[in-house]
């Protein structure tokens, strides 16, 4: 994230690349997002967010909530207020009823 804050757009994707290796709960995807839209890279972040949601489609409830707040993020900053408040419902919904420290 302070990479794409300080502008270092070149470091970014590198270290975004080495995170997506990694990465396979979409956990370190949510601030490779962070990193694009501080970056000012809105239409890779909104693809990334997209990828990962597609990535995480099968998997449970934590990763749902992730890519959802991911999408919502993007939306922001894109000005998609409505777009946003979707996403974070959807997020929210997923959460309900789930154990808080599971």
């Amino acid at each position: 994230m302070a990479c794409g804050a300080l502008g270092h757009l070149e470091e970014v994707d590198e270290a975004f690349r080495r995170i997506d290796a990694r990465a396979d709960t979409g956990v370190a995807a949510f601030y490779w997002i962070r990193g694009l839209l501080l970056a000012g890279l809105l239409e890779q972040a909104d693809q990334t967010a997209r990828q990962y949601r597609e990535r995480c489609q099968d998997t449970p409830r934590p990763a749902d909530v992730i890519t959802s707040f991911m999408c919502a993020h993007v939306a922001i900053f894109r000005g998609q207020i409505k777009t946003a408040v979707r996403w974070y419902r959807q997020a929210i919904a997923a959460i309900h009823g789930a154990d808080p420290g599971g």
